[in-house]
């Protein structure tokens, strides 16, 4: 009988801790960004960044060392970075799902692309000493691309 009230206890005891844990209440990791709307300055003066990208509609947020602008083109949300490089060279979109290809773009070489068959879902480089990249649900062609690509980095 006192096995039995042991193992009832034991039972309580790790369940309990379990519930814990999956309530939320354990990693309580506060959100580092900032919405800044439209404003641009905002978003430099909380990431130390200028990133002011010409496009109609916009939401733009920030953190230390990176700024996020969110558009979206024909239903495609695309969302664009830029930050501080990141050590060894490293995708700051964001975007951790697997893709058919990663390789080098064919207008810039410097440029990674992440993509399935003809459609790129992702792009990052590194260029003037900051990361960028562009990441999107339904993918964009080359000529998108490098159309966002010049946007980012003040080619237009």
């Amino acid at each position: 009988m006192e096995r039995k009230i042991f193992n009832i206890a034991c039972l309580f005891c790790i369940l309990s801790v379990v519930a814990f844990a999956y309530s939320g209440e354990v990693a309580n990791v506060p959100n580092p960004w900032t919405d800044c709307g439209r404003d641009f300055v905002c978003a430099q003066e909380i990431s130390g960044i200028d990133f002011n990208v010409s496009l109609a509609e916009i939401d733009v947020r920030a953190m230390q060392d990176m700024v996020e602008i969110k558009t979206v083109d024909n239903d495609n949300q695309i969302v664009l970075r830029k930050s501080l490089p990141l050590a060894d060279n490293q995708d700051n979109s964001g975007d951790y799902n697997q893709y058919k290809q990663t390789e080098p773009s064919a207008f810039n070489p410097n440029i990674t692309l992440r993509k399935n068959d003809d459609l790129i879902y992702v792009m990052f480089f590194t260029e003037n000493g900051y990361r960028y990249s562009l990441g999107c649900n339904k993918g964009l062609t080359i000529q998108q691309a490098q159309h966002y690509y010049n946007l980012m980095t003040d080619k237009l």
